[in-house]
């Protein structure tokens, strides 16, 4: 039984992968640190997610998993993900 996650995928800037989401920027004139990120609301295992992130693409950057390092970068990834992230 493997773990399952909602996944927020997040780069440098991120992937329009099979999501069909527009990425939203956390624009620095805001606070943030231009990054985009992109929510994708498939429940799926660990190692699913990391390879749905790796293999995406934006602007010619590779996607890769969020880490939120910040009380508002963890409040940015919350409202993208409905307020549902653990």
């Amino acid at each position: 039984m493997g773990l399952k996650l909602k996944t927020l995928l997040v780069v440098a800037v991120v992937a329009l992968g099979s999501a069909q989401a527009v990425p939203t920027q956390w624009t620095v004139e805001s606070g943030g640190n231009g990054h985009f990120y992109e929510f994708y609301p498939e429940p799926v295992r660990f190692d699913v997610a990391f390879n749905i992130a790796s293999s995406t693409t934006f602007d010619g950057r590779q996607g890769y998993l969020a880490t939120a390092t910040s009380a508002a970068e963890n409040s940015l990834v919350s409202n993208l993900a409905g307020g549902s992230v653990a």
